[in-house]
């Protein structure tokens, strides 16, 4: 009896101090916060307001938006929250844009988020808390695969607050994909930490496919996460071991294949707009990114000033028109309109030939 108060007694402190440190994140970490506008801006979430109003996977066209004020008014962030009869029954929509599509499993996320607790940012605001809290429990778990419970749960901590992570917490997109990443790292290191019968391998490669699928549609980092997984997949121990490669190359296709599956209307919207991989790694030579390497003292050369999107885009296409990256044989490539893919890789390839060294190290931070 004495036990199973003290056990109670035991959990009742461990909840309140979650909630204690959930209540400091939710005040803490968002201060200043202007919404969670980290793809463009706020107005990519009006798929998210129409899903959450019920019509569907759509969007509204700038110029309507501004006939609406409380649309604007929330889209904008002079108020946090938006009811749904102060929508017009025949507000015109649009077809969602690729863009959109690239994050559609977020839109419907936040959607579903705001059909259940009302449109307001908070609930975003709160989402984000929630996943920082399973993503701690997911580092936990990580460390417990070496780690005794209390350095696992000192990890776990360090990991909560830690300010890279409470920063990042405010463009809800980015932070999202932590917690997928956090989910496939916590299956692999089971699978590497003792031998795994077939029918679990199987199982686990299922899950990893299922897992990256969905995230994909948060952010399209989560596609190098699938080779990572299918080389570990590839080295880890199987009991037994007869017919171990067989069992391999069918857990890779079963892990690809639902992968594909799931994040099919992701890869479809992605294709045309490839060349954002590129855009992305351009704007990771800047200065900011310098600093938040944390590995290597700051280079007393600046390579890339300004962490901006157009910016970036002027500075390609500025090497381009001054002969820096020009190549005459693929000018009908560009002159026919190729959305920048080709100038966004051979400025990619320019950069790397004068800063070899920069390019590594930012190899190495990201493993």
């Amino acid at each position: 009896m004495k036990l199973s108060t003290k056990r109670i007694v035991i959990f009742l402190l461990l909840t309140a101090a979650l909630l204690l440190q959930a209540m400091l994140v939710y005040l803490l970490a968002f201060i200043g916060w202007q919404g969670p506008g980290d793809f463009g801006s706020n107005y990519n979430y009006v798929p998210a307001v129409m899903i959450a109003s019920g019509r569907g996977f759509v969007d509204v066209d700038m110029e309507t938006i501004t006939t609406i004020p409380t649309l604007e008014a929330f889209i904008k962030f002079k108020t946090t929250t938006l009811g749904p009869d102060d929508l017009p029954r025949d507000m015109p929509i649009i077809k969602a844009n690729e863009m959109h599509g690239i994050y559609r499993y977020l839109l419907y996320t936040v959607g579903f988020l705001w059909q259940i607790f009302g449109i307001s940012w908070n609930v975003v605001r709160a989402a984000s808390v929630f996943i920082l809290f399973v993503c701690a429990g997911l580092v936990y778990a990580i460390s417990r695969l070496l780690l005794p419970p209390v350095w696992s749960l000192i990890v776990a901590h360090a990991f909560l607050w830690n300010g890279a992570v409470l920063s990042t917490m405010t463009c809800f997109r980015d932070f999202s994909k932590a917690l997928f990443i956090l989910a496939i790292v916590y299956i692999l290191g089971k699978m590497i930490r003792q031998a795994t019968t077939p029918r679990r391998y199987f199982f686990n490669a299922l899950m990893i496919g299922a897992i990256l699928g969905v995230g994909m549609g948060f952010r399209r980092d989560m596609q190098i996460i699938l080779p990572i997984s299918l080389l570990l997949m590839a080295s880890c121990r199987l009991q037994p071991e007869r017919r171990a490669f067989i069992h391999r190359v069918v857990g890779a296709s079963i892990m690809i294949a639902v992968f594909v599956c799931i994040s099919m209307p992701i890869l479809i919207n992605l294709y045309p707009q490839r060349w954002l991989n590129a855009h992305d790694t351009i704007m990771g030579f800047s200065t900011v990114c310098d600093k938040n390497l944390g590995i290597l003292a700051p280079a007393s050369y600046e390579k890339h000033s300004i962490q901006s999107d157009p910016y970036a885009t002027q500075k390609v296409w500025s090497a381009y028109r001054y002969g820096i990256t020009r190549n005459s044989r693929e000018e009908a490539a560009i002159a026919g309109n190729d959305n920048s893919g080709i100038l966004l890789y051979r400025y990619i390839l320019h950069s790397i030939s004068i800063f070899p060294a920069d390019f590594l190290s930012r190899a190495y931070a990201a493993v």
